[in-house]
């Protein structure tokens, strides 16, 4: 119990200073605790093991499905699902939307939109080049508010140069038609 309770101290000492908050480091005090149960439970008969265990599985059963299932099976504790779901109802069929990050994922699985990801394009004028290109074969581009913000500086200025149109708002987002503004240059 001593060596069980040196480890725990150890790792508590480590991990207080050191990303207390990075879960996966908390890992290794399930090894000390483990062992310091079932040494516990070596004085105790076979019927009280199994209710002591039953009882353990429940409480911690019934705290994370409390804590954690419940809450993250909830579509609307998704933010980047609610934006998907949100934006589809809101776009065309055959839409663009700019996105950064999960929603190049999210978009074209919840939403069926195609997502003109962000991240790869080195600059303003690139990506005017491609709206451009978008824009000759007919293809509307979107972005929501959360796709603004999440966008790279640079690239962000050089949308608001080329032009945003709103077309739509609610519970919390915005939608803007990405369009070039009539007789204004590339970003």
């Amino acid at each position: 119990a001593r060596f069980w309770l040196a480890w725990l101290a150890g790792y508590a000492a480590l991990y207080l200073l050191w990303e207390p908050y990075t879960v996966v480091y908390r890992v290794s005090d399930l090894i000390g605790l483990w062992s310091l149960a079932l040494a516990g439970l070596d004085d105790l008969g076979a019927g009280a093991r199994a209710g002591a265990l039953a009882a353990w599985t429940a409480a911690a059963g019934g705290l994370n499905a409390a804590l954690t299932v419940l809450p993250a099976a909830d579509p609307a504790n998704n933010p980047d699902l609610v934006e998907a779901l949100w934006t589809g109802a809101r776009t065309p069929p055959d839409a663009w939307v700019l996105t950064y990050g999960r929603d190049e994922v999210y978009l074209p699985y919840f939403a069926q939109r195609r997502p003109l990801a962000l991240r790869y394009f080195a600059n303003a004028p690139a990506l005017a080049a491609r709206l451009d290109a978008l824009a000759a074969a007919g293809e509307p581009a979107f972005v929501t508010s959360r796709g603004l913000a999440f966008a790279p500086a640079p690239l962000r200025a050089g949308l608001l140069r080329y032009g945003l149109t709103p077309a739509g708002a609610g519970d919390g987002l915005a939608l803007y038609r990405v369009e070039r503004v009539k007789g204004k240059a590339s970003p």
